[in-house]
């Protein structure tokens, strides 16, 4: 088969991809743009107390022996360390679900201040409903368990998008000059076809990352890239 068919058909997959699923992936691009920002979002909607005590941190167990001490809550905790100063500590004590398929039980939240130890506020846990809602659409498109596989085939989908346009990009021999940009001289379709061309390949490395960061996301026990203890929060887990 030669090159110029190849082409043809990955420019109709391309397309018809794009324009099938294309308000899907934007759906996934905004959500996941939101749940980049989710702790600044979340202190904004719901400010944490303030932490006025100045002096050294304390240990850790003692920040969660006094939120212990402040609740009827039993179970595991979980603290977020302070991030810095005027920040209080986070606990959360209790399991925020249950094996079994037996019925979710809230975990109660608490703040403390990390230098005097005192207890500044609690609550039960969760995200505003903006963002817990942001994270459902992100993760599994409000449809549970099934709907994280949905979102795994679309990260292929973007793959497939990704791989297709390059080659549709790629440039011929003594073109590579005007193949990051658009020319002055472009007009109509030509210009918006040179405009997607260049902001295609100045985004594609962290295109093809994102799209594929999701993949395993979605399927963490086929790619094995799930390590055990992993937390971008830095919430530490205490039994």
């Amino acid at each position: 088969m030669r090159f110029a068919a190849v082409r043809k058909v990955l420019f109709q997959v391309h397309m018809w991809v794009g324009l099938v699923l294309g308000l899907l992936l934007v759906a996934l691009g905004l959500s996941g743009s939101v749940l980049v920002y989710d702790d600044v979002i979340a202190e904004f909607l719901v400010p944490p107390p303030h932490a006025t005590a100045q002096g050294a941190p304390l240990p850790l167990d003692r920040i969660i022996a006094a939120a212990r001490a402040s609740t009827t809550a039993r179970g595991p905790a979980a603290v977020t360390p302070a991030r810095e100063a005027g920040v209080p500590a986070m606990v959360r004590i209790g399991a925020a679900g249950r094996g079994g398929g037996a019925r979710r039980t809230p975990a109660t939240q608490i703040y403390v201040d990390p230098v005097s130890g005192a207890v500044l506020g609690s609550g039960a846990a969760g995200l505003p409903p903006v963002l817990a809602f942001s994270h459902q659409l992100h993760g599994n498109f409000l449809m549970g368990q099934s709907g994280r596989r949905f979102v795994g085939w679309l990260g292929l989908a973007m793959l497939a998008l990704g791989v297709s346009g390059l080659v549709l990009w790629w440039p011929k021999k003594g073109q590579w000059k005007n193949a990051f940009t658009v020319r002055r001289t472009a007009k109509g379709l030509r210009f918006h076809r040179e405009l997607h061309g260049m902001l295609g390949i100045w985004a594609f490395l962290v295109f093809m990352i994102v799209s594929f960061s999701g993949v395993v996301l979605a399927w963490p026990q086929i790619t094995g890239m799930n390590p055990p203890g992993f937390n971008p929060r830095r919430t530490i887990e205490v039994k």
